[in-house]
Formats: C-alpha cells, structure tokens, sequence
C-alpha cells in the first residue's frame, strides 16, 4: 500500500508563484510587443531580472561588489 505523502505548503507556494510568472509572461509579451521596440522590451526584462538577483543575493547576505571589482 503506497504511503500518505504530506505536501508542503511552501513547496504549494512555489509551485503557485511559477504558474503566475510563467503565464503572466505570455500577456507581457502580447503588451509589449504591440507598445515597445524590440531591443527596448529586452532591455526592461534584463534590468527586472538583474534587480530581482541583485536583491535575491543581498537578502541571503552576498556583499555588494565593491568599485574595483567593476574594473
């Protein structure tokens, strides 16, 4: 007889936040294709993306690159 198995509710929560990010993108798409260039969408989804990481990264304690690390 298979075993009961508990479900998380973190592990429902990841699962609920990836279906809203993932089918939201499809609707962003349609948007943005029909109001901005193409090269412009990109650029937003990367500086979204590089500001979620960056705040992802100092949340879990990484330091900040430093000036010099930049050059």
């Amino acid at each position: 007889m298979p075993q009961s198995v508990r479900v998380s509710p973190l592990l429902i929560g990841a699962f609920l936040a990836l279906y809203l990010i993932w089918g939201s993108t499809y609707l962003v798409i349609r948007i943005g294709v029909e109001s901005w260039p193409p090269l412009m969408m990109a650029g937003v989804r990367f500086l979204i993306a590089g500001c979620l990481m960056y705040g992802f990264l100092r949340f879990r304690g990484v330091p900040a690159p430093t000036w010099r690390a930049w050059t």
